[in-house]
């Protein structure tokens, strides 16, 4: 079981401060990367990178039986990067997987302040202790602006370069507050470099009930998804080769009926680990349909005040039951795809 106390949240924070110091100065020794960017500083794609749109996972992954793909969960949080964000967040920094001993990772889609001309909200020393415990820091714009200018995103990347000294290589991902977008959002990011958005909720009309989602894919051929938001600009005419597109994909309740993908149980009245449980076993059980495309756990920080002992209890159970589970951060199932091999193998 996960402890509460408040001497554990204490003890966190000054682990995240004591690695603060030596993570932030790694990262500005390691100096910018001086080849092959654009004048951002940005380089984060493959000169292959071009994943058509697939319920498959045999599409991108030709060797590996179904059985063998590994269940992802993809843990991430929207919102500034606070003491109390992380006092929220700090016992569930203590589970270790039985299997390998690893912690659970997120990718955090950090805002700096809670507008465009706001004070900086979001601290550094816990982006850095955040960064040494492997988890991912993705850009929520600077001032949790919807429809976000190229000015909007760029101000979030720059403030954790410059005042936080997070490599510019490693901020990747992006989502839109309120998820809200347009074309010119993603021509932004493209422009940018940023290798991934993760922002499209889709209106579930061919998932079979979370079963065979999309898997992530690169918009050189366009939107493929039928938009839950923006609808009228999801086809083909929006393309943005090499950028990647991690579907915001959407979880059913106990009627069957599909929820919206971020803060999807914020209701309270759903029961956590029966909707997990639920959701995961349409995704993991191959015999009856599941692709093992990931499931995705998007929420607010705020949302574990409430959800965290019964979020705990499945993640315990989970990790016990199954070895071919796997915390991971949006950016490291790139990875895997660009590279996939048998969940028996990945570590």
């Amino acid at each position: 079981q996960l402890s509460l106390a408040r001497n554990e949240m204490m003890s966190g924070r000054l682990l995240v401060l004591v690695t603060a110091a030596a993570a932030v100065a790694s990262s500005k020794a390691a100096g910018p990367d001086g080849g092959g960017r654009n004048g951002r500083g940005h380089r984060r794609r493959l000169a292959n990178d071009n994943f058509p749109p697939t319920r498959d996972a045999s599409t991108f992954a030709p060797s590996l039986n179904l059985t063998d793909v590994p269940l992802f969960v993809l843990f991430s949080f929207n919102g500034a990067i606070t003491p109390q964000a992380y006092d929220l967040y700090r016992p569930l920094s203590t589970y270790r997987s039985p299997r390998d001993g690893c912690p659970i990772k997120a990718t955090w889609y950090t805002n700096v302040a809670q507008s465009s001309t706001g004070a900086p909200m979001t601290q550094c020393d816990i982006v850095s202790g955040l960064r040494a415990a492997g988890h991912e820091i993705a850009t929520h714009t600077y001032g949790l602006t919807s429809d976000p200018t190229e000015e909007d995103i760029i101000g979030a990347v720059d403030w954790l370069n410059e005042t936080c000294g997070v490599p510019r290589e490693e901020l990747r991902g992006f989502r839109t507050p309120e998820l809200g977008f347009t074309q010119d959002t993603f021509d932004s990011l493209s422009k940018l470099g940023l290798l991934y958005d993760s922002s499209i909720a889709d209106r579930e009309l061919r998932s079979n009930g979370g079963r065979t989602h999309l898997w992530p894919y690169t918009m050189d051929n366009g939107i493929v998804q039928d938009c839950l938001q923006s609808a009228g600009m999801c086809d083909s005419s929006a393309t943005n080769p090499g950028l990647w597109e991690i579907p915001l994909w959407r979880t059913y309740d106990e009627d069957d009926v599909p929820k919206i993908p971020v803060d999807w149980w914020g209701d309270g009245g759903w029961n956590v680990r029966e909707t997990l449980q639920r959701n995961f076993e349409r995704k993991h059980n191959v015999t009856a349909g599941g692709n093992r495309a990931p499931l995705a756990v998007n929420v607010k920080i705020s949302w574990l005040a409430t959800n965290l002992w019964n979020f705990n209890e499945w993640v315990t159970r989970t990790m016990d039951e199954h070895d071919d589970v796997f915390f991971i951060t949006n950016y490291e199932l790139i990875e895997w795809m660009r590279d996939p091999i048998p969940s028996s193998e990945y570590r």
